[in-house]
């Protein structure tokens, strides 16, 4: 097609392209202006709570004592009525937002570091995205270092739970011969095996015990959310912009294939 041969078809049906034109951007007009703008706040805060202290052990004895506090577990906990309720009334934000509107716009992410995590909200004011996202901290920072205070005093019954049983198992008699005939090798080995576990499960629990009284699991907030001075959703001009120059392309695409429908049924 020829410029000239464009132009015809423009001039033919261009009340059909302006129609096209006039829809797409009354549509981006309409769109911007039910469409409620969204402010994002984020605060940050961290949990204190005993490293991985590790060891090598191979036996069925536990190897490491961190507490199960992950990001899977603070999301749980976003989704019981309870700490909703908490968030809310510790914003002062009754009858401006809803428990389901409020889990639907409460994001929790690792920081980077163990025991440092971000909580994100989203609303539609500038004023009340920061007070749920100190809120959401503030809750589930308090929730967390109760959590990793139970999970070191389960940690630590277990530990000595199996360190009986170790010791219970090296009390016991050892076998007297050493021919790897009679089947006392594999024996001696796993003996062996429980002396380390046993060593490992003391120090364990000598470091468990030294951590829970020099420092309990505490929580703070390592970042108060700032109020955001720009919604994160589009503006209104970006979304009549938009409209319009969708409408602008298929306006002409519209034309065009009009006009080639046209030279198809003539020919």
């Amino acid at each position: 097609m020829t410029i000239s041969e464009f132009w015809a078809a423009l001039s033919r049906s261009w009340r059909l392209g302006a129609a096209v034109f006039a829809v797409c951007t009354a549509a981006g007009v309409i769109a911007g202006v039910l469409t409620r703008p969204a402010y994002e706040a984020t605060a940050v805060f961290q949990v204190e709570q005993l490293a991985d202290i590790g060891g090598s052990v191979s036996w069925d004895t536990p190897h490491s004592v961190r507490p199960r506090l992950n990001v899977d577990v603070l999301e749980k906990w976003l989704g019981g009525a309870d700490v909703l309720d908490r968030i809310v009334a510790l914003a002062g934000a009754q009858g401006q937002v809803t428990p389901a509107a409020l889990r639907r716009d409460l994001l929790v992410i690792p920081a980077g570091d163990i025991g440092l995590y971000e909580v994100t909200a989203r609303s539609a004011s500038p004023d009340l995205a920061p007070r749920i996202a100190d809120a959401a901290a503030a809750v589930l920072a308090d929730r967390a270092a109760r959590f990793v205070a139970l999970e070191q005093d389960a940690t630590l019954t277990r530990l000595r739970r199996t360190l009986v049983e170790t010791n219970a198992l090296l009390a016991a008699p050892a076998a007297t011969g050493v021919s790897p005939a009679d089947g006392t090798a594999p024996a001696q080995v796993r003996r062996q095996a429980a002396f380390d576990a046993a060593k490992t499960l003391e120090q364990q629990i000598v470091l468990l015990e030294a951590n829970q009284k020099a420092s309990p699991p505490k929580a703070t907030m390592v970042e108060r959310a700032a109020r955001p001075v720009a919604p994160v959703t589009a503006g209104r001009v970006l979304y009549a912009w938009f409209g319009a120059t969708s409408g602008f392309v298929l306006a002409i695409a519209v034309v065009l294939v009009r006009d080639g429908l046209r030279r198809t049924a003539t020919e």
